[in-house]
């Protein structure tokens, strides 16, 4: 019987972590069809699942969220937000923003992260 009773306490313990979990669940690149020709107001950045670029937000434009589903914010902008996984909406960068702490900014995708996703990519659809 205590037996019975430690396996059903762990399995509702179980279901309430994985019921709080976030995911991102994203196809293999090989399988996603990206737009060919993008037409954006400013830059492009990665999408969530970094597979193809999508248009980045412009000022006054919602940003942010879980995973940056609602978008990343384009150079000279970041997303103000009032936590990590909140939406947020891009403004100009000014001395007093940079200053707060990382995580209520939307992160920069560096040169070296786009040139190796670049190269996956080229990896991927040579399977096909």
């Amino acid at each position: 019987m205590m037996c019975l009773r430690r396996v059903l306490i762990s399995q509702v313990v179980l279901l309430l972590v994985v019921e709080s979990g976030w995911t991102l669940s994203c196809l293999p690149c090989y399988m996603v069809r990206c737009p060919e020709v993008l037409q954006c107001a400013g830059g492009k950045v990665l999408e969530p699942c970094i597979c193809c670029y999508e248009c980045a937000k412009q000022k006054d434009e919602i940003c942010g969220g879980p995973f940056d589903n609602s978008g990343t914010c384009d150079e000279g902008l970041e997303c103000l937000r009032s936590g990590r996984y909140n939406e947020g909406v891009c403004r100009e960068k000014t001395n007093e923003t940079t200053t707060q702490r990382p995580e209520t900014t939307t992160r920069d995708v560096g040169k070296a992260h786009r040139d190796f996703i670049e190269w996956l990519k080229s990896r991927n659809l040579r399977r096909d």
